[in-house]
């Protein structure tokens, strides 16, 4: 893509309330602060760590949810979306199940009480204001809990109304959590959890799983706790700007405030009425 273009397309982006700051090379920006303040508008400052059981990386309290095989994990998926399984014809399956529920029972609560989750940068001790070496935490639990949870209540024996309901109900939710972190692998994540949630929904309509209430109550997941389309708008652009800002200013370079040569003058007004 040609440089003009991608201006053109930041400059609109910034357009929106909320913009990130034009690239400083006299007083760098900090873009890693500016992320953790933008997004943490509104939210408790203790819901940074409202999923520490669950991504123990980001505290350093051990623990975590154990990994599936790549087989486990293609099989919860599949069961995930129905029909009706026994255990028997998936001992795998059912021993990976068994291993982790009490981590379920833990994201489940987890998901329960966060009220909003509030992104927590850990950055880089080297470059603490390159938002490109933020350390993001291990997600397994996000990633496996809720194709379990639609396994379990797709499970012969199971309530399956009741469970399916619940388990799109905390995946839509947790899907929201991860988009409201503003973080693009994060919220990406969250767009995967929806998309298990619809094919499961989907194929329990086809089926005739849920009776007129269950289908009311469906609606009503999609309409008040489904999260929606992602929108990185305002922090994708955070990449190239911190690299136009490293550039012409590379961290450790002396410039006086007070004088700046020509070029670094030239550069500012530039960036300025192109990122603007």
């Amino acid at each position: 893509m040609r440089p003009g273009i991608e201006y053109k397309r930041s400059a609109e982006i910034q357009a929106v309330k909320g913009r990130p700051p034009v690239p400083n090379f006299l007083e760098p920006v900090d873009y890693v602060a500016w992320i953790d303040r933008q997004y943490a508008f509104g939210k408790p400052k203790g819901s940074a760590q409202s999923y520490s059981r669950l991504w123990p990386e980001a505290t350093d309290s051990g623990g975590g949810m154990a990994v599936p095989s790549r087989d486990v994990r293609a099989m919860l998926l599949a069961l995930s979306a129905g029909p009706e399984w026994q255990p028997a014809k998936h001992p795998l399956v059912e021993e990976y199940l068994d291993s982790v529920s009490h981590m379920l029972e833990v994201f489940r609560a987890e998901v329960e009480r966060a009220p909003g989750y509030r992104f927590a940068p850990h950055p880089d001790k080297e470059d603490p204001r390159n938002p490109m070496l933020v350390l993001l935490p291990k997600i397994d639990a996000s990633r496996h809990a809720i194709p379990c949870l639609l396994a379990l209540a797709w499970r012969k024996g199971a309530d399956r109304q009741a469970q399916l309901l619940d388990a799109w109900r905390l995946g839509l939710r947790h899907a929201g959590h991860l988009q409201d972190s503003k973080q693009l692998i994060l919220g990406r994540i969250g767009m995967a959890i929806r998309l298990t949630v619809y094919e499961s929904m989907r194929a329990a309509a086809s089926t005739d799983e849920l009776d007129s209430q269950g289908f009311q109550k469906t609606r009503q997941l999609l309409t008040e706790v489904d999260p929606g389309p992602l929108d990185d708008d305002a922090s994708r652009p955070i990449i190239r700007l911190t690299l136009v800002q490293k550039f012409i200013a590379p961290p450790g370079s002396s410039i006086r405030a007070t004088q700046p040569p020509p070029h670094l003058r030239r550069a500012q007004y530039s960036s300025t009425a192109q990122f603007r």
